[in-house]
């Protein structure tokens, strides 16, 4: 009885059922839905003369995608009789169409350009056994957080490339996209994503319509430096100042109904779901006017500020050069869309260090094979053998390239070359199968894996380079310390949720052998890390420095999925790996915090790093 009430109160609202002279049985797409009133639609909220308008960015539309993975659906073991009331009118589109448009559509895979590794594509071929819908995708406009009608669709294996594609072209169907608009859609792996959509939807688009493309602001830093300034929306003309990330919060309100509408029917899920988004929208137009207002309001105080401290950059830097920057900036944002790699342009470049992070990239490449070079003596396997040749093949073209690098800056062996790479740290970091027993064959090195680098730390250039070095170092240091924690945590999760709590025994075996796959990954980021910070410490690091990055070993890597027991006596002394301490940390009692504390030091005091506002947290609590 609820479900046909809600269905007719919105075709009271859409003006059918005898007021628009159209019956309830006649009802078009996404024509009970409601969109937002204040994105720019021609026919609707725009003048007829706007393509005359000189500033065309205003009109741009643009689009946020993402998907959501609670939003999963148990399947049922009878098929079901229901009825859908409204199916393909509101948020959810026609389930044949859709179906039609999967069994159809262009499934172009590759490789992200960052060559980063994301969960969206990890997932993307994973199904649940329990679940005939696994998540959802949605669109939604990204200034004022509007759903598009049509474009919320369900996930059946995962968020494949064919989803997304066929919300993004019912979004521009129901929302009215004229093509001498344009569009920008932001998504989280949008750098993967963009490469073959116009191969794979390009028949389904409007003819001459342009689309722009941008890595929301929250996910675009676990990209590589490159994603940054080829796709944040900072760097692009028309994108506005956006976040990119509107759907996050549009997710957490939906989240709350998601466990109910697990176990309904599909008709009566996506009823649920679509009176949830149109709720939504509806909110938005009743409050668009005070935010509009707000939001100008806004923008007109932070545009004088961006002018004024435009303005004292121009004037403070060279009149050649700003017109120079002017002319790069102009041809950029004109050919970006052909080749985004033209954004590099907004790197920061030193040439001075440029040889040094090329050099000490290739002194962890030549870590990692010769770690490689010792397992085949144990454990000799052709994939390993085939992967270790790649490796080296790789190395070479790196070598080049650092001779080149350093021709160009002048960098000049001096002194003796003597690589300290020792055997020693890749003996600390091995595992106990890989350890070599007495009597063992030598490890195979070519000559490629022991050629000395040309670096101030090796003896090797000269010790104006050293400050680059330092540096490069440092920075390295902690991006492997970053990676061992992510890896550690993702080996406890594999442990407690895939291997201990996995409903197959070939799940529990896959999850065993990621285990071993993420073990293998943080014995190679100590190994690295092991090895910046020796060159930290013969480049004579600060002692601040030399407190933040210290001498690991097996033990501050260790990871338990185990409770501490709060009773458990003794457990207020307990102290974390100093890996898991930073200065930026804010609360906690002083094991937390301070790992250089006295045994005998009050666990319930806070380190002398702790900020003002903590400070002032901990004694309202107290």
């Amino acid at each position: 009885m609820s479900r046909l009430w809600r269905w007719m109160k919105k075709l009271k609202w859409a003006g059918f059922a005898g007021h628009n002279g159209r019956t309830a049985l006649s009802v078009g797409k996404g024509e009970l839905a409601i969109f937002c009133p204040a994105c720019p639609q021609p026919g609707i909220n725009l003048p007829t003369n706007w393509r005359e308008d000189t500033n065309q960015w205003v009109y741009k539309r643009i689009f946020v995608a993402d998907g959501n993975f609670k939003a999963d659906h148990v399947r049922s073991e009878k098929p079901s009789r229901d009825v859908w009331l409204s199916e393909g009118s509101g948020m959810i589109p026609d389930c044949t169409e859709y179906h039609a448009f999967l069994k159809s559509a262009i499934e172009a895979l590759t490789g992200a350009p960052c060559e980063n590794t994301f969960r969206a594509i990890q997932n993307s071929l994973l199904s649940k056994s329990p679940c005939d819908v696994t998540g959802i995708v949605g669109i939604a406009c990204t200034q004022h957080g509007c759903y598009a009608p049509n474009a919320l669709v369900d996930l059946f294996k995962g968020e494949q490339q064919k989803n997304v594609d066929f919300a993004f072209l019912a979004a521009l169907a129901s929302t009215g996209v004229h093509p001498d608009q344009g569009t920008m859609v932001i998504y989280d792996i949008v750098c993967q994503y963009i490469i073959w959509l116009l191969k794979r939807i390009k028949d389904h688009l409007p003819n001459g319509l342009k689309i722009d493309r941008a890595i929301g602001m929250f996910h675009v830093h676990a990209h590589k430096d490159e994603c940054f300034f080829r796709y944040a929306p900072t760097f692009i003309p028309g994108a506005a100042c956006v976040c990119g990330e509107i759907l996050e919060s549009l997710w957490a309100d939906l989240n709350a109904i998601f466990p109910a509408a697990c176990t309904a029917t599909l008709a009566h899920r996506a009823e649920i779901l679509d009176d949830h988004a149109c709720d939504s929208n509806h909110k938005k137009a009743l409050g668009i006017t005070r935010y509009l207002c707000r939001r100008y309001l806004e923008a007109e105080e932070t545009r004088e500020k961006y002018r004024i401290c435009f303005s004292n950059l121009t004037n403070a830097a060279d009149p050649e050069a700003v017109q120079l920057w002017t002319k790069q900036i102009e041809h950029v944002e004109q050919h970006r869309l052909e080749d985004p790699k033209l954004m590099d342009i907004y790197m920061a470049k030193r040439p001075g260090s440029a040889p040094v992070n090329t050099a000490a990239i290739i002194e962890e490449k030549q870590l990692d094979i010769r770690m490689r070079a010792r397992r085949l003596v144990n454990h000799d396997r052709l994939t390993d053998r085939v992967k270790l040749q790649k490796l080296r093949d790789a190395l070479k073209t790196l070598m080049v390239q650092l001779n080149k690098l350093q021709a160009k800056a002048g960098v000049i062996a001096t002194g003796r070359q003597d690589i300290d790479i020792s055997d020693q740290i890749l003996i600390d970091w091995e595992d106990e199968e890989d350890v070599l027993a007495p009597g063992s064959g030598p490890t195979v090195n070519e000559d490629i894996d022991l050629q000395p680098i040309c670096l101030p730390s090796n003896g090797a250039a000269s010790e104006i380079y050293a400050s680059d070095e330092l540096e490069a170092r440092i920075s390295k240091a902690r991006s492997h310390l970053n990676q061992i924690r992510e890896l550690i945590a993702e080996r406890s999760f594999q442990f407690k949720e895939v291997v201990r709590k996995g409903p197959q025994k070939g799940v529990r075996t896959r999850g065993q052998t990621a285990v071993k796959e993420l073990k293998d990954q943080i014995s190679m980021h100590a190994q690295a890390y092991s090895h910046c910070q020796s060159r930290i410490v013969k480049l004579r690091a600060d002692d601040e420095i030399l407190k933040e990055l210290r001498i690991l070993t097996k033990e501050d890597i260790k990871s338990s999925t185990a409770i501490l027991n709060p009773n458990l006596p003794g457990s207020t002394k307990f102290r974390l790996s100093w890996i898991w301490y930073s200065v930026h940390q804010r609360f906690g009692p002083r094991w937390a915090l301070d790992p250089t504390a006295t045994p005998d030091a009050d666990p319930n005091t806070l380190s002398e790093e702790a900020d003002p506002a903590t400070v002032l947290e901990c004694e309202l609590i107290q």
